[in-house]
């Protein structure tokens, strides 16, 4: 009987500590600011750590072993890593590497972020049925309709494509995805004049008949 129990307990704490690392690893990668080798380096240290016992060490080579990067990838993601608040430096080993506490610093952030994302979404896409059918079933227009983004939304579109690691295994810049960055700002730079200058396509709001003569 006593044995049962234990054999119950140790199941639910493997399945609580399963969840714990599915949940971390989650969201990093949902988090735009973790890029690059973040969510292969946080994995390899969830690999030696538990929820009961939130702290690994990994050597430089066994990290980069395990993610496939090179030491400057690798450097660069403990570097963004340590400081989203998911690494926790604890002390050095006698081997020379650095022991870290696991955190999910931005758990609520990311959830956040996920959530109204979410309702973003959902509420645009009502928008756009609604515009649909006012403007070209019902009304008989033609309404052009456009993206929405504001000036804040750009903005922080722009500023987190400016953070996000765009190198090479080798530590060398990516030039496709600067373009890429490149054409974006260009993008929602004139996204404005555009949505302006569309509403001259616009057809009326109402419709009248012709009157016969």
């Amino acid at each position: 009987m006593r044995a049962s129990a234990l054999t119950t307990d140790d199941e639910a704490a493997a399945r609580a500590n399963a969840t714990w690392k599915f949940d971390f690893l989650d969201i990093v990668n949902a988090d735009p600011k973790a890029g690059g080798a973040c969510l292969a380096v946080i994995k390899a240290y969830l690999h030696f750590a538990s929820k009961a016992r939130p702290q690994a060490f990994c050597s430089l080579p066994e990290l980069m072993l395990r993610t496939g990067g090179s030491r400057p990838r690798v450097l660069r993601a403990k570097v963004t890593l340590e400081k989203l608040g998911y690494l926790v430096p604890m002390y050095v080993t006698d081997e020379g590497a650095t022991m870290y506490r696991l955190v999910n610093a931005r758990k609520q952030l990311i959830d956040d972020h996920l959530r109204i994302a979410r309702e973003k979404l959902a509420a645009e896409k009502r928008d756009r049925k609604r515009r649909q059918r006012s403007g070209g079933v019902q009304g008989g227009g033609n309404e052009t309709i456009l993206p929405d983004f504001d000036h804040f939304e750009r903005n922080d579109t722009l500023d987190i494509l400016r953070e996000m690691e765009y190198t090479n295994g080798d530590g060398s810049r990516n030039a496709e995805l600067d373009r890429v960055v490149a054409l974006q700002r260009v993008l929602c730079t004139n996204l404005g004049r555009l949505r302006e200058a569309a509403e001259i396509l616009d057809g009326p709001k109402t419709w009248v008949p012709a009157s016969i003569a």
